[in-house]
């Protein structure tokens, strides 16, 4: 494990003065522990090694739908080998194909999945739950991982059975010298938000940025970024179709470059830029509605707990697409291409005030000389809350947070079939590569970031190459401070995900070309759910969901 703890604490202490001094003390009695758990993991394997006979069975990997992942873990095959003494076996498989190759002979000993699946997998075969060894042994190997992600990301039902290989969740990208220059603040929530993005769009380009041109690259869809990983989403022409639309009737224009977008000079400028790519766009809509459904006397947000009915056209769901749309229409023409790899990239090109993605070093690009400056924030909430019981609109109290991530939107995760005959040898495999080689695994995954405390002292691994030293630290203390907290919704935790999320992508599509009204895309939608529902079975999806949420 490799600590750049000097430059890591000294930029902390330069931007948090005495309260940064004390979280740097807070911050070294933790590493000094993980140092110790690191040196204790090695002599206790080396330990096993000698106690144990060599084990003539490789130890089987399947991967799924991510060569890049796959090929990560096939070169720790030699590494492994010398430390444990015996061999792993690395095998992909297709998406499509992981329901039958799961249940086929050998039975793989363990599974990496994205997260996406993880529901599907779940419910279709009975999984191991980590040992009562890993989970309370002094080292860290679990108590290191973020609290939100051991809660509520990797159980199911009311047992942690998941391995975290990073999950990502949105931030924004925020430029502070174009706020200063507009008079705001970073926003903290979604109408906040709308009127901090409105007035961005007002300003003058960047003088730096390039002329316009159309410069979407090919990494917008899930799958495209950058990994060879197989796309999760069918191409989409919705974002093509818009821009013939546009140059059909000018009045049209208004949803991008017509009044706003260009200057004077031919350079493009937004207020804010979100990915509402095909695969994406649905996951936007449920980040921007997190907060509003999120009541803390209701389980019930997509789905009603109790009859597994579609509630995605309900009135928190309906104002969040709203206000998505308002800020989209103030976008290129073009924006329903965007991933967050082109939002990211667009971001650094200074094409916009605001960016909702996230960092990644595995975005690579012919970054521009002389970057924009950059802070990172947490996505905006709401101090309104909806009560879908109650059919109404209440306050938050004051000592709730007004901002509700959206967990589990995608990554990736590793799983131990009960059946599989090594649980404690695949679970041995899975930590080691999740805790001491996530430098070569995790870090180099765009649809990844960190997940373990002890990550946060190599920051500059987690964030692509414009980004400063200071920014990826204030980044990974952003991410420690949000997958800490109590709360969190997660993104459509059910089989049949990628279903679900495809009907919610057109809906969201056709309230931002104006074919229809919010309420009315996301009618079809629901009735689209219900459909999706009955066709896999309504009672297997509840309790599936209920399981999601840790119930009975």
């Amino acid at each position: 494990m490799k600590f750049r703890l000097g430059v890591f604490l000294r930029v902390l202490i330069w931007q948090s003065g005495f309260v940064g001094m004390i979280r740097c003390a807070a911050i070294i009695l933790s590493l000094l522990g993980f140092v110790a758990a690191g040196c204790g993991i090695h002599r206790d394997r080396a330990r096993l090694q000698e106690e144990q006979p060599l084990i003539q069975e490789p130890l089987r990997i399947l991967v799924v739908g991510d060569p890049d992942l796959a090929a990560a873990i096939d070169r720790l095959r030699a590494e492994w080998r010398g430390q444990a003494g015996y061999e792993v076996e690395v095998e992909e498989s297709s998406r499509e194909g992981l329901a039958e190759r799961i249940s086929a002979q050998p039975i793989p000993h363990a599974v990496l999945l994205p997260y996406g699946l993880f529901p599907q997998v779940a419910e279709s075969i009975s999984l191991a739950e980590i040992p009562g060894s890993i989970l309370e042994d002094g080292r860290g190997l679990w108590t290191g991982i973020f609290g939100t992600l051991r809660v509520r990301v990797l159980r199911w039902g009311e047992k942690p059975v998941a391995v975290p290989f990073g999950n990502p969740v949105f931030v924004l990208y925020v430029r502070p010298d174009k706020l200063e220059e507009a008079g705001v603040k970073i926003p903290t929530t979604w109408e906040e938000y709308k009127r901090v993005a409105e007035k961005l769009a007002k300003l003058p380009a960047d003088k730096s940025s390039p002329p316009f041109a159309s410069r979407l690259s090919d990494r917008g869809s899930p799958g495209k970024q950058g990994t060879g990983s197989e796309s999760q989403s069918p191409e989409s022409t919705e974002g093509d179709s818009l821009k013939r639309e546009e140059k059909a009737d000018g009045e049209k224009l208004g949803y991008g470059l017509s009044e706003t977008g260009v200057s004077p000079a031919g350079r493009r400028w937004f207020g804010a830029l979100e990915p509402l790519g095909p695969g994406w766009r649905g996951l936007v809509l449920l980040a921007r509605a997190a907060a509003y459904v999120s009541h803390r006397d209701n389980y019930s947000t997509f789905f009603s707990i109790d009859t597994m009915e579609a509630l995605i056209d309900r009135e928190p769901f309906v104002r969040a697409l709203e206000e998505l749309v308002a800020v989209a229409r103030l976008g290129p023409p073009e924006i329903l291409d965007y991933g967050p790899d082109n939002v990211r990239e667009a971001f650094w090109r200074g094409e916009c005030g605001m960016a909702m993605t996230w960092p990644t070093a595995a975005h690579r690009a012919e970054w521009p000389e002389n970057s924009p400056p950059v802070t990172f924030a947490g996505v905006p909430g709401s101090w309104e809350v909806f009560d879908l019981r109650k059919g109404v609109w209440e306050k938050r109290r004051r000592e709730e947070s007004p901002q509700v991530p959206l967990l589990g939107l995608d990554g990736r995760v590793g799983v131990v079939p009960a059946s599989s005959g090594r649980v404690n040898d695949a679970f041995q495999f899975l930590f080691w590569a999740s805790s001491e080689q996530a430098g070569e695994i995790a870090a180099r995954l765009p649809v990844c970031t960190l997940y373990r405390t002890d990550q946060m002292t190599t920051p500059n691994i987690w964030v692509e190459a414009p980004v400063p030293s200071g920014a990826a630290i204030e980044y990974v203390l952003l991410i420690r401070q949000i997958l800490e907290k109590p709360v969190g919704l997660l993104a459509l935790p059910v089989p049949g995900r990628e279903e679900y999320l495809a009907a919610l992508d057109d809906a969201v599509a056709a309230a931002v070309r104006g074919d229809l009204s919010p309420h009315e895309a996301l009618h079809q939608a629901a009735v689209k759910w219900e459909e999706i529902t009955e066709r896999l079975g309504r009672q297997r999806q509840l309790a599936a969901f209920r399981r999601s949420l840790g119930l009975r």
